[in-house]
């Protein structure tokens, strides 16, 4: 006679729905901008897809502001996880919900400030570059993420360890990715390269320390 088998519960169903509509947002990209998509996951013709598509503004790019909304979801997400594993906040909605409004005023507000960068120093082309660039990268990073949180989150199996190694080589491919996209930019700015490394030790790090401050003030 068979016996039951208890699946365990204890899984909140606010996270099934945030990596549900996280997963449908993916699938939607995929389909709404097919041929995009595509030449974005080649990372073999990455040189031709970054002159394809890298002059236009990111915010005049469905398929860009669609793979910036699933990025920030992962990389809240992952922020979540990694407070919770090292026991510094508990893992919950509400904290979900900052970390995500912080990451995404942090954005909206480094938008502007590159825009009127790129405005007063002339300098449109190399941060258009630039954001679709670090973008791109983003995005294939936050697709490991995304698998890599699915995973952890749903296999009784998988010891914090696994997530710990996950964190560890996504931190250095963040890195890498910054450090590549600089090497190719970099040398092809003839103005204003000052002020790109102004922006790069400002805005790149001072929101981060600012809403790390701020999430331990409010929690």
């Amino acid at each position: 006679m068979e016996e039951w088998v208890l699946i365990p519960t204890g899984k909140s169903n606010w996270m099934t729905y945030v990596l549900m509509v996280n997963f449908l947002l993916l699938v939607f990209c995929k389909w709404r901008y097919q041929q995009q998509f595509f030449s974005f996951i080649r990372i073999i013709d990455t040189p031709l897809y970054f002159s394809s598509y890298g002059d236009k503004p990111l915010y005049l790019q469905g398929f860009i502001i669609l793979s910036v909304l699933f990025s920030l979801v992962n990389v809240s997400l992952f922020i979540c996880f990694y407070l919770s594993e090292n026991a510094i906040l508990a893992l919950n909605f509400n904290l979900f919900a900052l970390v995500f409004l912080g990451i995404s005023v942090i954005v909206i507000l480094r938008q502007f400030a590159l825009l009127l960068l790129s405005y007063f120093f002339e300098l449109q082309h190399f941060i258009n570059q630039y954001q679709f660039r670090t973008t791109t990268y983003l995005f294939r990073l936050t697709i490991l993420m995304f698998i890599g949180v699915v995973l952890y989150y749903y296999t009784f199996d998988l010891s914090p360890l696994f997530f710990n190694a996950l964190v560890l080589i996504c931190s250095v491919l963040y890195v890498l990715y910054h450090l590549m996209v600089v090497k190719q930019l970099f040398a092809t700015v003839k103005q204003g390269g000052l002020y790109f490394i102004l922006y790069l030790c400002t805005l790149k790090l001072s929101p981060w320390i600012l809403l790390i401050n701020g999430l331990k003030l409010t929690l």
